[in-house]
């Protein structure tokens, strides 16, 4: 459960007065949350305010204080990789059994808990062998055994993770107290080693600081920005779902304001992801925009330079593939972690030790997960619902052909019955990241900074899910399922939720951060805050756009309207439709009234006269849309970049090159 302020504070003067017994009892109560990669903790509960919520002055406390270890390895560490049993990514060191890991670190005097998760490892002969996995602590010449672990090596990395804390024990003197941690790991027979591996992931040591006074809210608010990755609006209970697919962020928005309205400035990452830090549409910021992975430059301020130049410490944690630095949207964070497919979860270490650390200074957190992106694979024991007739189906004849090799592949479509067990798929995804982000967020309160934060929690982009029969996943299509985003905003201070109407996109993110600050906003930003009330009789936004660069096409849409039209032609060279779905996608302009159609089913301009009588309105929004992107066309190219094959086989891995 999370402890609130008085709890600790109880757990801490027992542990100060009772003896070890006590201690030790105290630190498994004070860990049972930040055990981060064990299941079972508790979600962020609302806190009580008091009439005028006015926070004391200072806090007296007893904090937790995270170490994540992961990047503390020497000398020079094993390298950090992700990987994963059964749909569980995690970051983890990998080591040989002829190598041990020792990692430095202070320790408070009273006791710590570590916490990691181990597997062996070995292919062919070098399976089915027998390993002890050990951790030790060192002070000076004396080693003693905190942690030891019987496995079994077991092929292709297929062996779950063993999850397990052990208890650090302290020497009880008044000052921390300089240790060593050694990772290390033996054949208990003697038999030979080679081939076989021990994977170590996300290890962290939870210690109980000493109680510290902590002053009331920060000059300025820290500022908390979660993306969620190819999470669909429509597909929340929050925006009304059948599912109760998002239970915690139900509750949160409570106190928050939830944006009804809120689209995708292109229906992938990295571009979208480029608009919300840059307030700057696809064609003048370029990212992933002329060339699928031109990153962004590094001469365009982003929100992370700009807050990092008032004062900020800036701190981004990603799950890699077109998030990686390469991409440049890592600029301005002081710390950037990226790891490729990895568990939220999986991040909570480092999110909590930087937290903890900083706790001072103002902080901007930026949070991005692709646990809800396709395949659509949870933890064991995470999948929260099953396939019914509420869900869409289609023939055998036609599952068959969807699950042919293409489009699809990275999907891994032959592990479901059909359309019905995807979506409840998709589903269960949301619900498990719902249910990850409640338990985040239940540790930024009790770390003191998530009720003196503005907190946003949107994502780059929807899913498409056999909508209108095209494809399954996203990149390809402009249609709400691939643009529709949830937007949801607390603020400081405000108690009542309320949802809004305004018509709002990606690019709007930075200049309402800024003006929530008291930032001034720089002159060339395309977005407008949308918690600013508009002028009377005027909307926030008259139309929203974007485009997607995979297939050429371009969007612009009202209250009422939306045209989409092409940017270039499906056979164009530099075109990355996969040619199974040329013939599905319509091509050309396409009008439609979001009034009598929403849709999105039958097209305008492609009726007959009659019917387009009232073409003013689409005329009007294909002129701005082609004035907006002319402009842009010579640049083109000009931005495109080599990969890696490792970038190469991450972005394959998402779906994103065949």
């Amino acid at each position: 459960m999370i402890q609130t302020t008085k709890a600790v504070q109880g757990l801490a003067h027992e542990a100060k007065h009772d003896g070890a017994r006590n201690r030790r009892r105290a630190a498994g109560q004070l860990v049972a949350c930040a055990a981060v990669i064990a299941a079972g903790c508790a979600e962020g509960a609302e806190p009580h305010h008091r009439a005028n919520d006015d926070p004391p002055a200072a806090v007296l406390l007893t904090a937790t204080r995270v170490t994540d270890l992961l990047d503390k390895g020497h000398p020079d560490g094993p390298r950090v990789l992700v990987e994963e049993f059964d749909g569980d990514y995690r970051t983890s060191w990998v080591t040989t059994l002829s190598a041990s890991i020792r990692v430095s670190l202070n320790l408070a005097a009273d006791d710590c808990e570590l916490v990691v998760g181990m597997r062996a490892n070995g292919d062919g002969t070098a399976a089915g062998k027998r390993v002890v996995a050990r951790v030790s602590k060192r002070v000076g010449a004396v080693e003693k055994v905190i942690l030891e672990e019987a496995l079994v090596s077991v092929p292709d990395r297929a062996a779950p993770w063993r999850d397990r804390s052990a208890l650090v024990p302290g020497d009880g003197a008044s000052a921390p107290e300089r240790a060593d941690l050694v990772f290390s790991a033996e054949r208990p027979d003697g038999g030979s080693i080679d081939g076989i591996t021990v994977s170590w992931s996300t290890p962290h040591v939870v210690c109980r600081s000493l109680p510290v006074v902590r002053r009331g809210p920060p000059r300025t608010p820290h500022v908390v920005f979660v993306s969620i990755d190819s999470l669909r609006a429509d597909h929340m209970s929050l925006y009304g779902y059948r599912r109760e697919t998002s239970p915690f962020l139900d509750r949160f928005a409570s106190r928050a304001v939830v944006f009804e309205q809120a689209f995708s400035t292109a229906p992938w990452t990295a571009p979208a992801h480029a608009s919300m830090f840059t307030g700057l549409y696809p064609e003048q910021h370029q990212a992933g925009r002329s060339d699928p992975f031109a990153p962004l430059a590094d001469d365009i301020d982003t929100m992370a330079t700009i807050l990092r130049r008032q004062g900020y410490r800036t701190l981004g944690f990603a799950a890699g593939g077109v998030m990686a630095p390469e991409s440049g949207l890592g600029q301005g964070f002081d710390r950037y972690e990226s790891h490729a497919r990895t568990r939220l979860r999986s991040f909570f270490p480092g999110i909590l030790e930087e937290v903890e650390r900083h706790s001072n200074q103002p902080l901007f957190l930026f949070v991005h997960t692709y646990d809800v992106h396709g395949p659509y694979i949870q933890p064991r024991g995470m999948r929260a619902f099953e396939a019914d007739e509420g869900d869409p189906h289609v023939t055998d004849e036609e599952w068959a052909r969807i699950r042919k090799p293409g489009p699809h592949d990275y999907q891994r479509l032959g592990r479901f019955e059909g359309l019905q067990d995807v979506v409840a798929a998709y589903d269960s995804g949301i619900h498990y990241t719902d249910r990850e982000l409640g338990m985040l967020f239940g540790q930024l309160r009790q770390a003191g900074l998530l009720d003196h934060a503005l907190v946003i929690v949107t994502s780059d982009h929807g899913e498409v899910l056999y909508d209108r029969k095209l494809f399954i996943g996203h990149t390809f299509t402009l249609h709400d399922e691939a643009l529709r985003v949830p937007l949801i905003v607390r603020r400081v201070g405000h108690l009542q939720g309320e949802r809004s109407t305004a018509l709002t996109d990606s690019t709007d993110l930075l200049p309402m951060v800024l003006e929530e600050l008291g930032i001034e906003l720089p002159s060339a930003l395309a977005g407008r805050n949308p918690l600013r009330p508009p002028h009377p009789g005027e909307p926030h936004k008259a139309f929203v756009r974007g485009e997607a660069t995979h297939t050429g096409a371009a969007f612009i849409r009202t209250d009422r309207h939306k045209v989409l039209t092409a940017i270039r032609n499906f056979n164009d060279p530099r075109s990355l439709l996969p040619g199974a779905l040329r013939d599905r996608i319509e091509q050309g302009t396409i009008w439609y009234d979001l009034i009598a159609d929403t849709g999105e089913h039958r097209n305008r301009y492609a009726a007959e006269a009659p019917a387009r009588e009232p073409a003013a309105a689409y005329l009007q929004l294909e002129r701005v849309l082609n004035q907006k992107l002319e402009a842009s066309r010579a640049r083109e190219g000009e931005t495109a970049r080599e990969l890696s094959e490792e970038e190469e086989d991450a972005l394959r891995s998402l779906g994103y090159t065949e």
